[in-house]
């Protein structure tokens, strides 16, 4: 019964793809499956010591870390940080939430991992933007895999600047001692 309804709804109100405009077919959600699968991903999951855990060298210990898709400005994955960091689209965080964890399942990488913690905002600026974008990719990574996921463990100690506008070390003394 639902399903007619459902149908009857995207009838009038037709779902349609956020990259490319195309109306959604059922199962789809968000991105039709030409721009899903076509958007550009890094595969650094599958190497060891990738670009991604360099970061991370020096810093603070890490066993895995990764990067699912390229960013490149003007490109189809800025569009989709944009809807969800900027125009409240919580949706997509939870659909490529899902569709990382997909992925990353067949190569095992979350084999071993008993928790997803999602990155938290400081109370004031999750107050501000409604939602933390973080725990949207969480909740989708946590609903593939079936680890659950904890947004009480690790809290921010203090507000902070924005860091949409500094460079890698900036961004990282802008963190540290923060959480």
């Amino acid at each position: 019964m639902m399903s007619i309804w459902t149908d009857l709804w995207n009838l009038f109100f037709p779902r349609s793809c956020l990259l490319c405009g195309r109306q959604l077919v059922t199962g789809e959600s968000v991105l039709c499956l030409k721009c899903l699968s076509g958007l550009p991903r890094t595969q650094f999951h599958l190497w060891k010591d990738n670009a991604v855990e360099c970061n991370f060298w020096g810093k603070i210990p890490v066993e895995h870390a990764t990067s699912f898709l390229f960013y490149a400005k003007g490109g189809n994955v800025r569009q989709l940080l944009y809807e969800l960091k900027y125009h409240g689209n919580q949706e997509v965080g939870e659909v490529m939430g899902r569709a990382m964890a997909s992925e990353l399942m067949r190569s095992h990488f979350f084999d071993g991992i008993d928790l997803i913690v999602p990155v938290p905002l400081h109370q004031r600026k999750k107050h501000l933007r409604g939602y933390n974008q973080s725990e949207c990719l969480a909740r989708g990574i946590s609903v593939v895999t079936g680890i659950p996921m904890d947004t009480e463990i690790v809290i921010r100690n203090r507000y902070n600047d924005t860091q949409t506008h500094k460079g890698q070390y900036a961004r990282w003394e802008n963190v540290r001692n923060l959480f």
